[in-house]
């Protein structure tokens, strides 16, 4: 797989995914809008391109219809241990440590935890994402023109659902009073309805 092979097929996934997204938290937003927030500003921060590149290669090697190879998996490996050293450096730095790029990143990082890693490290990144999200206040003073707040809520939405358990939003700091996502894992996990059979 080629980098603008899989740059490409993530930005596919938010443009799948923006439907469910917009429908629950930007009803009156004009469609896209999130999209033209978050892809573009993947290419402001290492650690998140890193993420988004490691997500979707995960997505690619999960829904291809082939059977995993054991090169896939290592490429996988080390792909996220480049994720992990790209945060970890951008937390040395006080103006990137809780950046609302490494904050997308570390929910990126979860997201494919989640998905195609381990639980317990999803966990651990989502637990460190609400400590990131406190030190900037909580949900309401995160950026990207209130995008990242409802990202946010998404995300841990639909993973509550999915995985069963309350999720972290509410942990933060003056909690979101938005409602929680209504979640639709065909939607949210990308996958095709005969799938969820």
């Amino acid at each position: 797989m080629d980098f603008f092979s899989v740059l490409s097929h993530y930005e596919a996934m938010i443009v799948a995914q923006a439907p469910d997204f917009e429908r629950q938290y930007a009803p009156n937003m004009r469609p896209g809008f999130g999209h033209d927030i978050l892809f573009p500003s993947i290419f402001t921060e290492p650690a998140l391109l890193a993420a988004a590149i490691l997500l979707s290669t995960g997505h690619l090697i999960a829904t291809r219809r082939v059977p995993r190879l054991h090169q896939d998996a290592y490429d996988a490996l080390r792909l996220q241990q480049y994720v992990y050293n790209d945060i970890n450096t951008a937390l040395r730095y006080p103006e990137r440590a809780t950046s609302d790029q490494s904050i997308a990143a570390v929910l990126l990082l979860a997201t494919y935890e989640a998905l195609h890693g381990q639980m317990d490290l999803y966990h651990l990144h989502m637990t460190g994402l609400v400590q990131m999200v406190n030190a900037r206040g909580g949900l309401s003073g995160l950026g990207m023109n209130g995008y990242l707040e409802l990202f946010i809520l998404w995300q841990d939405g639909n993973f509550a659902n999915a995985i069963g358990g309350c999720g972290y939003s509410h942990l933060a700091q003056s909690p979101s009073t938005l409602p929680k996502a209504r979640a639709d894992n065909s939607m949210f996990l990308l996958r095709p309805a005969e799938d969820d059979a």
